[in-house]
């Protein structure tokens, strides 16, 4: 522990970074030096240099295979392995998140650590992959380093726990006890660094698992804690980071292993990394190393839940040692548990383990096809997986279920896809190559791709009838409607091929490798196999795989995966009806029912709709036929049930089929061959597609009548056979089926028969003879079997022109009637001379009188079968297609995979995770990389200042003289910047004197009343609204009055400059006055560095957060108070002296740098010996006048009254029934009364500007008064106005009429106080010390108080000041919950509470940024679009500026932790400070010319002013890093701070702008009194009122500072916080004044009031 404190860890692992890049040098030195081919390498000859001097000084250590490494084995690096041993014995005693955070930095520097590794050339990759697919690549330094940081943080997850779980089984050591044990990591399986089989949460008993139970340790949740602290800093972004970096398997398989063990053991990180994406990250990363046996092993330990720390390492995949060792260790109850608890529901299958290691197996599928050693491996590993998936299947109930998953059938149906388009690609290939070499191939595999987007034409043979030629000819599609151009539909059975299965074609022969795609097939179908066969429900199942063919697959490899699906579906049918149960047999019909919902979407070309319709019939078959296995399985009433589903969708499939061999289009000939074969098979199972079983449920219903089809009970056990035997009875509420179910048909064998005559009419027109006797024979075995519907179908009346309805009858007369006749007869003779084969059938002569009568009596025909089409039309036996071709259907189903993706924000999540782990991967690398510098330096620096302490000891001894030699002065630059500040400042006082007649003469030549200036009387709710006459303006601005005609016009009028060329007309003394310390020139932009407060040296007044809370309420008593001694003298409120030096800002701190002219240093000398002549040796003289009568002083205070910045020393006189306040005068020599007065002279300023005329043009010149440069000369009227307006002001306040008074603070001392009278006037004053400031609170509070909001509490007793605001504020609060109080109200309350006040600009009342909308037009109230998100700070508001804040101070954080930088702070800059609300109230007097003193004399570039509110959110919300202010509360109640009444003139802005009247948002209508009543109506909405609460928590509430702070991005730099700054500690007063000046410039944090939600 003690090396622990000492900083062991950083050192140690700079040590470790350092020695790696030095045997990286090594490792290039050797490298180099072994290669002759100096031209392949274009390598820096400063590397070359630098690796010749590693090498040569012996670092260099013998490289290790990357597969050894990866399978376990030690990298072989002693000293790197001795520093993680040094670290892993220290760490275990003591361990901290900062510990934790260097070593996962550290772990990604090692990534830029590229030493022994070839630059990337054409040449160096090609020899490197040889190595690589040889296996003798060699391991770098740098991922030697790697590998054993990510193993020491495994043996700290490890190790923690253990020492957790074990605690308590430890007894006493009757030897004392021993330092345990450490041993180096093994890389995998279980050792004695491994969990302890207790403490693991997915540990179980044999008998636990087999109870499916599973019993937490004790110390379960203390375990879950420690984990959560490497959570925290081992991020999902943090592992995907490292493993982007990864170029060999070592690294990566440990990186991947630690991970999964994170997984595996924290909850709180499994839910970070499903959050995160899941695997989805690594889909980059991890598949360039499917040929590793640790990455692949450490997938398969969490995909069959299996501990990682269980499972040992293997250098190669063998299946039989896969198989015992998952046999023994998978299917951990606790560890399946924690995956449920924390998937998320819906989940992206892509983001699942499964779909990583698909992604690997398909890799190595393609590496499969190499006949190297990567080949090898690679089909050897895939035949190990994949029999061991199968394997588990057979025997794990859990892999079973996740069988059945989406996150398993989508990976696994999109690797096949990829396997099926390799091959398509080589058949295409070849078919290419041979049909440009003009070879006639007769293998249809060189026509696969014929047609393959509707838009290709290819040569074929014609064979639509029998008379057709077989000359091959290529003929571009004609619109005539002729047919028998030539071209064939794009996979017609014409061209399909037969010879092969299409598993066969697609994927591969059986006999091949499992290695290769034929192994995953074999998966498939046993997955198909049994979900058919254990249970319930397979057609979701099968469903869901011909929905998962990738996003971007083409036609052609949807279509061999269709074909593919519908094979094994085929073979699983035919196995299942053989040997299956009753519930199987009914999943057979629901898989029918899946073929027929995709064919009716229109996604199956030729053949699998061919295929399609031979699986229905064979089903259909099976059942109906006497002897099957299926009819002799099922009883009656289960035979009836799955009969009349399969016989329904058998009719659907048929007729759906018949439609897709139709033309669809305008160049599509359509598919005779399929009608054809369709027809074939509807007159071969005619008799099966007609039985409607009268018997359904034991004679519950029959199907000739409507509602006939029953529904069976949930729980009767039918229901789970009719549930499984359509898939619009079980599939998802996601999956709309395209096809009706047999319950809403009425009369289902009248449908079929009506819907296929439909169909019948053009097949009897067809131009193929097969066809058209085909369709006679269907037609027959109609009449044959349902006689009445065909004549009621054939025999019906038609409309005439003439209103009559005329009776048609196609049955009689030698119509259909007399072709059943001609068929029996043609059947007859057939039979007879079946014996004689030398007597030819006549085939083509059977039908010819029937075709005949048909020709003739074409019309009545057509007529008729319009009926028959209309009848169809009506019935819910529809069959409509959903897509015109399978390219179509495709597309579409691929365009709600699209929409289902972008609902997902994965492509977002995808992008923002690549930026996070691109901005991670550069902050840590710059944290680690600035670290190890200074690692460096500091190391440089010891030994340089330990040379220097054997040096200095040496000239000591020298002589008893020379110990003073050597020494140096260290000149402190704040400490110079201060009193140069301070010098300036005393260098600009004005006599009181001086000017006084002319002034005087100004006033009397003009009473017209031109200016005006905010009354700082606070009205209603604290507001204040009334403006008063402005007398001083033309003094303080040197405007001569007699000339000042200017009217509120829109332009600029007024140019406020300072006369550069003259020095102040007056200078006051030095002890007079001083500028207050604040008021040094700052930008509203300046911002707070980390260097700037490490260069304050500050130091903190209270350690303990707690104890700083406890005096919130400035409850200061005890010997804790701290005092703050400062007496400093500033100027009247209503003038102020701007700087007159020469100014330069330092742009690295932001400080001013105030050079000072000797002249002027002695011009204030000769005012400090002048000022001693207002010296009075009387006591009270001086101010007994300014007394009312009948008031004595009992005792007097120093104090400072403080109005916005400008501060003013002054007297408090203690009265018996009042207290007075008096300007300008101070006691000396002595305490109480009898001390001695002193009268403080006053400051005067003025501004040289500009008049521009009312009546003007705008492009005219302001007119200068040139006479105002000249000096003026004293007249009698002057002297009056200088008497009159600068008179020592008295403030009397009775006790009478005192209304309340507040603790508050001073330039960050407790030792203020405000008062405020029944006419809501308030007076701040800062006392010398804080006893002080208690002494007066106390004697006020004791007094006779009836007006106060104390009399109430008058008594006895004195107030407890504490309680008794903790009691109002409690009362004040209830009333806003109630609804008694507005908004404003309240939070002008909360302001006051917290020691914000109106008469102090560095603690001005903050108030919240409303709305968010200043743009519209129009703005609705009632939106709460429109509104900023109150539970954000403003630096929070924006997604970009949140991570780079939030990075801030993660980086300050980490600096802060190694003690070499201020605490960590989010914003530099601060919500609210002096400059700020000068900033927005710079239009209006007297905050004018504070801003102007604030800015030295001139207002600031106009493009930084306030002149826009959209831009000024926009900036603080979003744009502008520096700017995270909030608003004041005259943006709520007063419309003169956004007009510039007074025309100044604040200059143009870069784009040309002038700057003048507030520019106000759209739906302000350019009236700033709308603006500021919708702003309020905004402030007391029900939506700000529901939410407000949570703005406060930010300001005055818990989320002040703290962890909750931190979370909610609300910290700021400490020196802002109540408590945190001890200026006791600085000794020099001029120093302690700059400090004090320049924390005020960063703002002030109110007081928290809250430690719970408001």
């Amino acid at each position: 522990r003690r090396l622990h404190l000492l900083g062991i860890i950083r050192w140690t692992l700079h040590l470790m970074l350092e020695a790696t890049e030095l045997f990286a040098g090594g490792a290039d030195g050797a490298l180099f030096a072994s290669r002759d081919d100096d031209s392949a390498l274009d390598v820096n000859p400063s590397r070359r240099t630098a690796a010749a001097a590693a090498l040569k000084n012996g670092w260099f250590a013998k490289p290790m295979l990357v597969s050894r490494v990866a399978s376990g084995s030690d990298p072989g690096n002693d000293m790197l392995l001795s520093c993680k041993t040094l670290l892993r014995r220290v760490l275990t005693f003591m361990l901290t998140p900062g510990d934790l955070e260097a070593i996962a930095g550290a772990a990604i520097y090692t990534v830029s650590i590229t030493g022994g590794i070839l630059p990337d050339s054409d040449q160096v990759n090609a020899k490197m992959q040889q190595v690589r697919d040889a296996g003798q690549e060699k391991l770098a330094p740098g991922a030697v380093a790697r590998v054993y940081l990510l193993r020491l943080l495994e043996e700290l997850v490890v190790d923690g726990v253990n020492e957790i779980v074990t605690d308590d089984a430890k007894g006493p050591d009757p030897e004392g006890q021993t330092e345990p044990s450490v041993e180096p990591h093994s890389g995998g399986g279980a050792s004695s660094g491994s969990l302890s089989q207790k403490s693991r949460p997915g540990s179980r008993s044999s008998q636990q698992s087999a109870r499916g139970e599973s019993t937490q340790h004790p110390k379960h949740q203390e375990a879950q804690i420690f984990l959560s602290a490497f959570a925290g800093i081992l991020t999902p972004v943090w592992f995907a980071c490292i493993l982007e970096g990864c170029r060999e398997e070592a690294s990566a398989s440990a990186v991947l292993r630690l991970m999964i063990l994170m997984i595996q053991n924290s909850r709180k990180f499994a839910m970070s990394f499903e959050e995160a994406g899941g695997f989805a990250p690594l889909v980059l990363s991890i598949p360039k190393f499917s040929t590793c046996p640790s990455i692949i092993l450490s997938m398969l330990s969490h995909l069959l839940h299996a501990p990682i720390l269980h499972l040992p390492c293997f250098a190669t995949l063998d299946t039989k040692q896969l198989c015992d060792v998952f046999d023994a260790e998978s299917d951990a109850a606790e560890l399946i548990m924690e995956a449920q608890r924390s998937r998320r529901a819906h989940s992206d299958p892509s983001c699942g383990i499964f779909a990583l290691l698909a992604e690997c197996l398909g890799r190595n599928i393609q590496l499969a096809s190499f006949d190297n050693e990567m080949g090898r491996k690679a089909r050897k590993t895939n035949e190990a997986v994949l029999q061991l998936l199968s394997h588990r299947h057979a025997f794990s109930p859990p892999f079973q279920q996740f069988c059945r998953t989406p996150d398993f059938l989508e990976p696994l149906a999109q690797a096949l896809c990829l396997v099926h388009d390799e091959r398509l690609q080589k058949m295409q290939s070849v078919a290419f190559s041979e049909r440009n070499g003009g070879e006639d191939s007769g293998e249809a595999n060189n026509l696969r791709d014929s047609g393959r987007s509707g838009g290709e034409y290819s040569v074929t043979s014609g064979t639509n009838s029998k008379d057709s030629t077989d000359e091959d000819f290529v003929e571009w599609p004609s619109d005539d409607g002729k047919r028998g151009s030539g071209f064939v539909r794009r996979g017609s059975l014409k061209v399909a091929l037969h010879s092969e299965t299409p598993t066969e074609r697609f994927v591969g022969k059986a006999d091949e490798d499992e290695g290769s795609g034929i192994g995953m097939v074999q998966l498939l179908h046993l997955v198909l196999s049994h979900a058919v066969l254990q249970g319930p429900l397979a057609a979701p199942l099968v469903s869901a795989l011909f929905r998962s063919f990738p996003i971007h697959a083409s036609p052609d490899q949807v279509e061999a995966f269709h074909l593919v699906l519908i094979e094994h579906c085929r073979s699983v049918v035919e196995d299942t009806l053989q040997r299956g149960e009753p519930i199987a047999i009914a999943n057979c019909i629901g898989m029918s029912s899946v073929l027929l919902d995709r064919l009716m979407a229109g996604f199956f070309t030729s053949e699998p709709v061919l295929e399609a319709v031979n699986i229905v019939m064979l089903t259909l078959n099976s059942l109906t036929s006497s002897g099957t296995y299926a009819s002799r399985t099922l009883t009656n009433v289960d035979q009836n049930l799955l009969v009349a589903d399969t016989a329904h969708i058998a009719r659907l499939t048929c007729l759906t089929a018949i439609q897709r061999s139709r033309p669809m289009g305008a160049y599509d000939e359509g598919d005779d061959d399929l009608k054809l074969a369709v027809l074939s098979k509807i007159g071969e199972f005619m008799r099966q597609l007609l039985l409607v079983p009268s018997n359904l449920l034991g004679g519950q219903g029959t199907m000739r009548k409507q509602g006939g089809y029953p529904t069976p009970a949930p729980n009767s056990r039918f229901f789970p056979l009719w549930q499984s035997a359509s898939l619009s009875r079980c599939c998802p509420p996601s999956v709309v089926c395209t096809y009706p179910d047999l319950t809403i048909v009425e009369e289902p064998d009248r449908a079929f028969v009506v819907s296929l005559m439909a169909d019948i009419h053009s097949m009897l027109l067809d131009d193929r003879r097969d066809i058209r006797e085909q369709a006679v024979v269907v037609v027959v075995s109609l009449l044959q079997r349902r006689r009445g519907i065909m004549s009621e179908l054939l025999i019906t009346d038609i409309p005439r022109g003439d209103h009559r309805m005329e009776t048609v009858d196609l049955m009689n007369r030698g119509g259909f009637g007399a072709l059943l006749v001609a068929h029996e007869a043609t059947t007859i003779a057939e039979n007879a001379n079946s014996g004689n084969q030398s007597v030819p059938p006549k085939a083509n002569l059977k039908y010819v009188s029937f075709f005949e009568w048909l020709e003739r009596n074409q019309e009545q025909v057509a007529a008729v079968f319009h009926g028959i089409h209309v009848q169809a039309s009506r019935m819910a036996l529809t069959t409509d297609v959903g897509a015109a071709t399978p390219e179509e259907a495709i597309e579409n189903e691929q365009k709600v995979m699209l929409l289902k993706l972008t609902s997902q924000d994965s492509s977002d999540r995808t992008i923002l995770g690549g930026l996070e782990r691109a901005e991670l991967a550069q902050r840590s690398h710059d944290a680690t990389a600035e670290s190890h510098s200074l690692w460096k330096r500091q190391g440089f620096d010891d030994l340089s200042s330990g040379a220097m302490q054997w040096k200095f000891l040496l000239r000591q001894l020298k002589g008893s003289c020379s110990i003073w030699e050597g020494g140096s002065t260290v000149f402190d630059e704040s400490c110079l910047f201060a009193k140069s500040a301070l010098i300036a400042s005393l260098l600009q006082n004005r006599s009181e004197t001086e000017n006084a007649e002319q002034d005087m003469a100004a006033v009397s030549s003009n009473i017209t009343v031109k200016r005006w200036k905010l009354d700082l009387t606070e009205g209603y709710e604290r507001q204040r609204r009334r403006l008063l006459p402005n007398y001083e303006f033309h003094g303080l601005y040197n405007i001569d009055e007699k000339v000042d005609n200017v009217k509120y016009v829109d332009e600029s009028g007024l140019h406020a400059i300072q006369d550069e060329d003259e020095a102040p007309e007056n200078a006051g003394s030095v002890e007079d006055y001083v500028v207050r310390e604040n008021s040094a020139i700052i930008t509203p932009e300046m911002e707070v560095t980390a260097d700037l407060l490490k260069k304050m040296n500050l130091e903190k007044m209270h350690e303990d957060e707690d104890e700083e809370d406890e005096i919130m309420d400035d409850d200061f008593t005890g010997e804790d108070t701290v005092v703050l001694h400062t007496q400093t003298v500033c100027v009247e409120d209503e003038n102020i002296q701007p700087a007159k030096s020469d100014d330069k800002k330092d742009p690295k701190t932001g400080q001013v740098e105030i050079h000072s002219k000797e002249t002027d240093v002695d011009k204030s000398i000769e005012g400090e010996e002048v000022d001693k002549s207002n010296v009075s040796a009387s006591s009270y003289d001086l101010i007994t006048g300014l007394l009312k009568a009948g008031d004595w002083p009992e005792k007097s205070y120093n104090i400072s009254r403080c109005t916005g910045l400008e501060v003013r020393k002054a007297l408090l006189l203690w009265c018996r029934n009042a207290i007075y306040v008096v300007d300008g005068f101070e006691q000396t020599d002595g305490e109480g009364l009898k001390g001695k007065i002193k009268r403080l002279k006053k400051a005067t300023t003025s501004f040289q500007v500009n008049i521009r005329q009312h009546n003007s043009d705008h492009n005219d010149q302001p007119i200068i008064d040139k006479s105002s440069n000249k000096p003026k000369e004293k007249t009698s009227q002057d002297s009056t106005e200088e008497e009159i307006t600068y008179q020592h002001r008295s403030q009397r306040i009775a006790f009478t009429d005192l209304y309340s008074v507040y603790r508050r603070r001073y330039q960050l001392q407790h030792n203020a106080l405000e008062f405020y009278d029944v006419n809501r006037n308030g007076t701040l004053i800062a006392f010398s010390s804080h006893d002080e400031r208690e002494e007066v609170l106390s004697k006020v509070l004791s007094s006779p108080l009836p007006s106060s909001i104390f009399s109430s509490s008058l008594g006895g007793s004195a107030i407890n000041y504490k309680k008794f605001m903790n009691n109002l504020r409690a009362k004040i609060t209830s009333q806003w919950t109630q609804g008694k109080m507005t908004n404003f109200d309240f939070i002008m309350h909360m302001n006051s509470f917290a020691g914000r006040t109106y008469n102090d600009l560095t603690q001005y009342p903050v108030f919240p940024w409303v709305l968010s909308d200043y743009d519209s037009e129009e703005i609705d109230l009632n939106d709460p679009k429109v509104y900023r998100d109150f539970s954000k700070p403003m630096g929070a508001q924006n997604d970009t500026r949140v991570a780079q804040f939030r990075d801030r101070y993660e980086a300050l954080e980490q600096s802060y932790e190694m003690g070499e930088g201020p605490p960590p702070f989010h914003y530099g800059t601060h919500y609210s400070c002096a400059a700020y609300v000068l900033y927005y109230l710079m239009r209006l007097e007297p905050f004018s010319r504070l801003a102007l003193s604030l800015q030295g004399g001139k207002f600031d570039v106009a493009d930084r002013l306030f002149h826009n509110v959209g831009a000024s959110w926009k900036s603080a919300s979003s744009e502008n890093l520096q700017d995270v202010r909030e608003l004041i509360p005259e943006f709520f109640y007063l419309s003169d701070f956004v007009v510039n009444s007074n025309m100044f003139d604040f200059g143009t802005t870069q784009s040309g702008k002038t700057v003048h009247d507030v520019t106000l948002p759209a739906w302000a209508k350019g009236d700033p009194k709308r603006f500021i009543r919708i702003h309020r109506q905004a402030l007391e909405s029900d939506h700000v009122s529901k939410n407000l609460h949570r703005w406060l928590d930010l300001i005055f509430g818990y989320k002040q500072r703290g962890h909750e702070a931190v979370t909610s991005l609300n910290t700021f730099v400490h020196v802002t916080y109540e408590g945190q700054v001890d200026l006791d500690s600085i000794e020099d007063p001029i120093e302690r004044n700059s400090i004090i000046a320049q924390i005020q410039n960063f703002g002030q944090t109110p007081s928290r009031l809250e430690r719970r939600p408001f």
